[in-house]
């Protein structure tokens, strides 16, 4: 599991510094390659997440009030704090770890709030799917009693585009990867079904 990781701490500093650059290199061709290096750890069709890619508003020479404007943005994001992390044996895709994260807005707690899928995909390691987690039944499943539709019982709600997870297989190891973590988000941790987080 190490390997997946290291490979998702990688993603997470990528997909942030891809978003700095996106506000704040002057230089289009440089923030052009460092779009492209952040895309190429995820499956091509969920590369949306990436915001730091989007155009939006960048154009090819902007005003002056972009970048100042940028640089007010930025001071509300964070890199994504990274929770916790499952392998786990998926009936289609094999062995697949789970990473747990918080928003990367630096006005909410840490979480977690959001689940990030990775495998190999031709031998190389890729996030092949993104889900938030279900805002009626709290990663529970469960609601009034009964079955919570909204995330069809399995307390994530999958992003459209990526490789399909649905229900997360046995856990094989988990790891817990922030040590101050609050109950609510720890409650939450211990309801994926690891018995023991290392």
């Amino acid at each position: 599991m190490n390997e997946s990781i290291a490979f998702f701490r990688e993603f997470l500093a990528v997909e942030y510094t891809t978003l700095v650059a996106r506000f704040c290199e002057r230089d289009m061709f440089k923030w052009i390659a460092g779009c492209k290096t952040a895309r190429a750890f995820v499956h091509p069709e969920i590369v949306g997440l990436l915001k730091g890619t989007t155009s939006s508003g960048r154009g090819l020479t902007p005003p002056e009030s972009y970048w100042e404007k940028g640089a007010e943005t930025l001071a509300g994001y964070r890199e994504r704090p990274l929770i916790a992390a499952l392998r786990t044996e998926h009936p289609k895709l094999g062995e697949l770890s789970s990473f747990f994260t918080g928003f990367d807005s630096v006005q909410l707690e840490p979480g977690p709030h959001l689940r990030f899928d990775v495998c190999s995909i031709e031998g190389a390691l890729k996030v092949v799917a993104w889900s938030a987690q279900c805002s009626t039944c709290r990663t529970s499943g469960t609601y009034q009693d009964g079955h919570c539709s909204d995330c069809d019982g399995l307390g994530w709600c999958q992003y459209p585009g990526g490789e399909a997870i649905g229900a997360l297989g046995p856990v094989l190891e988990a790891r817990l990867l922030m040590t101050d973590l609050d109950d609510r988000g720890m409650a939450t941790l211990n309801g994926l079904g690891a018995s023991v987080w290392l």
